[in-house]
């Protein structure tokens, strides 16, 4: 028998599926109705208020559709009662939940939340349409707005919390990096959490976690390589849910940390996402690099910053200057990066939108360069890849 789909999409195709009819800030899906019903949707549910025509499909008019759709998922992990390891933080989410999956999931049957479908939307869809009962599931969770987690929380209240890293994002909804860790930190408001895992480098902000039955343990260390954090925290996972890590293909997944070498170059794409702090981390790690490449960087402006873009862009500039032999600079709050770094009499372009960048890289990338590309989603920075392999393999 075929799984029921369930969506927010109207454009998705959903034979015999359910469709929830969400009040976005951009539009309405009651509009949207007769295109879930053409897409195949069977059901939809709508706001008591909907006075509007069925366009043939079962109707259940509710309060709240978003709020029904997150009860709806939070009713499927109650009955099902698994054991949850929650993960947040500002960056590294993605990256840590599917490594704990990785290592773990041989010896038990394990869950995880596809890609990042993280949100207050994505992670209840993704438990409607992909959970199937396993007894451990790995969730990521992230927030936006102040009040997420909570909401979270109580869709997939975790055992087992980890809190990767604290850094400058959603700055314009969430102000500073005390609120970041703040709401953050409510991955353990439910009583049902026993311990939470911490990222050295956050620890400075949950000194006051440990009351209670709350166990605290203090994962990574400073000076690891790259992603070494994460293998500490497997090893400690372990101790906490009794089984042992098994061995696993590395992946990082998509847009992360990808590293490709061709011909005549090598290129690491880092563009899902962005902030003062991963870019430094990123431009300023030694890749371990060939010492005879010319290294080559492609960087997008970083968003969600609030009202210090600025000063985040600017002190960017004053941090990666020399971190670099040219440097492409992708959108309008990188102009006064390209503006500091021309100064400094630096190898630079700049250009405000990705498109723009083509004609520039097929005639500034050269034979033994190698590529760190880095910026946020908004960027699409992904599309400079073909771009590149064409450059570095001919």
């Amino acid at each position: 028998m075929q799984q029921l789909k369930f969506t927010v999409d109207s454009r998705q195709k959903n034979e015999n599926g359910v469709f929830f009819a969400l009040k976005g800030a951009k539009t309405d899906g009651h509009l949207f109705l007769m295109e879930a019903k053409a897409n195949g949707a069977k059901v939809a549910y709508v706001s008591d208020e909907y006075k509007g025509d069925d366009f043939g499909l079962e109707l259940h008019l509710v309060e709240d559709p978003f709020k029904t759709l997150q009860e709806l998922a939070r009713q499927k992990i109650h009955a099902a009662n698994p054991f949850i390891v929650g993960v947040t933080g500002s960056f590294g989410k993605t990256t840590t939940k599917e490594a704990l999956y990785l290592a773990f999931s041989k010896q038990k049957g394990c869950f995880r939340n596809p890609l990042n479908q993280n949100s207050q939307i994505g992670l209840p869809l993704s438990i409607l349409n992909c959970y199937s009962n396993e007894p451990l599931l790995f969730l990521e969770m992230g927030i936006e707005m102040p009040g997420d987690m909570e909401n979270l929380a109580r869709i997939a209240p975790p055992d087992v919390a980890v809190i990767t890293r604290i850094a400058e994002a959603h700055l314009d909804t969430l102000q500073t990096l005390e609120n970041i860790a703040l709401e953050k930190g409510k991955i353990v408001v439910t009583p049902k959490t026993k311990v939470q895992f911490v990222h050295y480098s956050a620890s400075r902000f949950y000194t006051d976690n440990q009351e209670g039955e709350l166990k605290q343990i203090i994962y990574g260390q400073n000076g690891e390589p790259l992603f070494g954090d994460v293998f500490d925290l497997i090893e400690k996972m372990g101790g906490v849910l009794g089984l042992v890590p098994q061995p696993f293909t590395w992946k990082t997944p998509d847009l992360r940390y990808q590293t490709k070498m061709y011909q005549k170059g090598g290129v690491i794409l880092d563009c899902y996402n962005a902030n003062p702090t991963t870019m430094r981390i990123f431009f300023l790690s030694d890749h371990k690099m060939q010492t005879d490449l010319r290294r080559v960087a492609i960087i997008g402006q970083m968003e969600s910053l609030g009202e210090k873009t600025e000063d985040y862009h600017m002190q960017l500039a004053i941090d990666l200057q020399n971190s670099f032999d040219v440097a492409f600079c992708i959108g309008k709050k990188m102009q006064l990066v390209f503006d500091f770094w021309k100064k400094q009499a630096k190898q630079v372009f700049w250009v405000e939108t990705v498109e723009q960048l083509k004609p520039i890289i097929k005639q500034q990338i050269q034979p033994k360069d190698f590529v760190l590309v880095k910026g946020s989603n908004a960027n699409r920075l992904w599309e400079v890849e073909p771009w590149l392999e064409q450059a570095l393999n001919t």
